[in-house]
């Protein structure tokens, strides 16, 4: 920087001090002294409060607002940039909040035209609102079993279920829902029926557009909800893989404790298990011959009054669910049906109670299906028969009502099945179709 000018002036007694500036060769900057200290002006022109221009030198009082105005003005400028950004962050909040209000002034004048049903368990699971633990709820309830609080079921079983409920406080209720949720075992929906109960995705349910009483319910109220459906059987040794061996089952409860458009109140019960019991099946034929078409009998064939003819039971036990133990089945012969003796076993003892008629076979322990597969498990024993007039045109039994026994592993329960008997209706045995009724 040149100096041009290096003058220094008294002010006037009423200055405060005294001020010497120098400008620059390029007019870009000027230099203000003052006291011993240096003060720089980056501007062409000083402002007009610092004193008169005395050619290229300019002496007058310093502003001391100058650099306080300075930082206000920054500080403005950085609060103003974030204001903006503040403003577009209230602007999209209030859009938000503007689409909340415009919802609930739809669900109110829903509700109010009776096209809304507040608790809909179609989509959730309980319905908005408070949620707390069941002992807090205002609706006692109670769910039953083929009448049991707790039951060991069957496959195939159908099942009543009975839902008891009361108001057990002291205020009046509103908007009651119940829901049943039903899950694990397999259940045959098509066998679903219920006087008042609706089914809804796989959950029955009951409000008050089911049960009246459900809009506002006294205290001390009392009512019971029903409905039946069926136990899918386990027909096929893969769909046990996928069966847990339990049902389990639970309430979802909701109700409001003032009328209309009001907080509900939502509450779960803990899952009730009811344990299934293991679809032990004794599989029993008679043949005269075997499905390669080789004879096994003897005999005429269909059978002749006084004359023997010979036949082969075959005996095996089908478990897909549940472990078991002290497996064992047995049968009744008919009085002019014998036992020969002759036998196939591959699994277990077989044996022969002469003074009881009574065949007896001890399996002992079956494992439930674990989705290898296996040889039959079973025995074959030959039996004669010799026809008596009586039974002429008739199916004589060949073997009378069998039995099987077993202890399941998994519920604890003994386990005892029946089967039919047996005829000379050989309905396993094609070659002998047509051959069962006895000649004279």
């Amino acid at each position: 920087m040149k100096k041009i000018k290096d003058k220094k002036e008294k002010l006037s007694a009423s200055s405060p001090e005294e001020v010497v500036c120098v400008e620059s060769s390029d007019k870009e900057e000027m230099v203000c002294s003052r006291g011993g200290g240096v003060v720089k002006v980056e501007a062409k022109e000083p402002p007009a409060e610092l004193g008169k221009k005395k050619g290229n030198v300019f002496v007058g009082t310093i502003n001391f607002f100058a650099a306080p105005y300075q930082g206000l003005k920054e500080s403005y400028e950085k609060k103003y940039g974030q204001a903006r950004k503040l403003f577009f962050v209230d602007l999209i909040l209030l859009g938000v909040i503007g689409l909340l209000f415009g919802f609930n002034v739809y669900l109110f004048s829903s509700k109010m035209s009776g096209n809304f049903s507040w608790f809909d368990f179609t989509n959730t699971t309980v319905g908005d609102g408070v949620f707390g633990t069941i002992s807090e709820s205002l609706l006692k309830t109670e769910m039953k079993i083929n009448g049991e609080v707790r039951a060991v079921l069957n496959p195939g079983e159908d099942l009543e279920y009975v839902i008891l409920y009361s108001n057990g406080g002291s205020k009046d209720i509103y908007d009651v829902a119940i829901k049943v949720d039903l899950e694990g075992a397999p259940i045959d929906l098509n066998q679903f029926s219920s006087e008042h109960g609706a089914l809804r995705n796989g959950a029955v349910v009951w409000t008050k557009d089911q049960i009246p009483d459900f809009a506002k319910l006294t205290p001390g109220t009392k009512g019971e909800l029903k409905f039946k459906v069926s136990t899918g059987r386990i027909a096929e040794p893969a769909k046990a893989l996928k069966f847990e061996g339990v049902l389990k089952s639970w309430l979802e409860i909701s109700y409001k404790l003032e009328s209309g458009f009001g907080e509900s109140h939502n509450f779960k019960t803990t899952v009730r298990e009811d344990k299934f019991n293991s679809d032990l099946v004794l599989e029993s034929a008679a043949r005269y011959y075997t499905p390669e078409g080789d004879q096994l009998g003897l005999g005429p064939l269909p059978p002749k009054v006084g004359e023997k003819t010979t036949y082969w039971i075959f005996w095996s036990v089908n478990n897909n669910l549940n472990d078991l133990g002290n497996v064992s089945a047995s049968a009744i012969l008919p009085p002019n049906v014998s036992w020969t003796g002759r036998m196939s076993v591959n699994l277990g003892q077989l044996t022969y109670n002469s003074a009881r008629r009574q065949v007896n076979w001890r399996v002992g322990e079956v494992e439930r299906y674990l989705g290898e597969d296996w040889p039959k498990r079973g025995v074959a024993f030959e039996v004669i028969l010799v026809p008596t007039v009586e039974q002429v045109g008739s199916e004589p039994e060949l073997i009378g009502q069998i039995k099987i026994f077993g202890d399941d592993k998994f519920t604890g329960e003994f386990l005892e099945r029946e089967g039919v008997g047996l005829t000379t209706n050989l309905i396993y045995d094609s070659l002998a179709g047509g051959k069962n009724n006895v000649a004279k």
